[in-house]
């Protein structure tokens, strides 16, 4: 008997033990926040990412999980929106094969392991560059309408490869990788080092 009042206890906790501050996306609806939550009954598992816009609620995977909640309208928006996806302390949290962004800077014991040198940077690497697209509208898929960006920037893959990505981002939130290049096979050539993955 005792046993049974435990288990009914326990299936009546809620499904997360702890939630995060909001996450900022500038790029999101007014009645939109995202924000990490744990899942399981303890805070003991991996985090997911939720979104709540309006009286929807749903898990942020990929970048193509916001269709339709942001409002990507100039190169600025269109690079804070994928670097939402391969930040060094939240890439784990999505389906994104764990890519990080490499970013030019000053490497000290504190630097996140995404920063490179700038020497090393400007002698190896090309920093993020966005261009805005000129794609025609179809109305039978309104959301590929509105202004399209194309970025192209250095990030670091799981295994310590560093590939140029090159992807294009829809004012809806539509997302796609179109190009791939391998730049270096092994990034602690030019020091850096993949830390800190969950």
């Amino acid at each position: 008997m005792r046993i049974k009042t435990v288990v009914t206890a326990l299936l009546i906790v809620p499904v997360h033990a702890a939630a995060a501050a909001p996450m900022s996306l500038p790029s999101l609806r007014p009645d939109c926040v995202v924000t990490t939550q744990w899942v399981g009954l303890v805070p003991l598992l991996r985090e997911i990412v939720l979104a709540r816009c309006g009286n929807e609620t749903f898990a942020v995977t990929t970048p193509n999980s916001l269709i339709g909640h942001v409002s990507i309208n100039s190169p600025q928006a269109a690079l804070e929106f994928v670097r939402f996806f391969t930040g060094p302390s939240t890439s784990y949290l999505y389906k994104n094969d764990g890519l990080v962004e490499l970013v030019p800077g000053n490497v000290t014991a504190e630097s996140d392991f995404n920063v490179v040198s700038t020497r090393k940077f400007q002698q190896w690497l090309r920093p993020a560059n966005v261009r805005e697209l000129k794609e025609p509208c179809n109305s039978q898929t309104p959301f590929l309408c509105g202004r399209v960006f194309e970025i192209v920037r250095p990030v670091l893959t799981v295994d310590g490869k560093i590939l140029e990505l090159t992807e294009v981002v829809y004012e809806q939130g539509v997302y796609t990788v179109v190009h791939r290049r391998t730049v270096m096979r092994d990034a602690t050539k030019i020091g850096v080092i993949r830390v800190g993955d969950h």
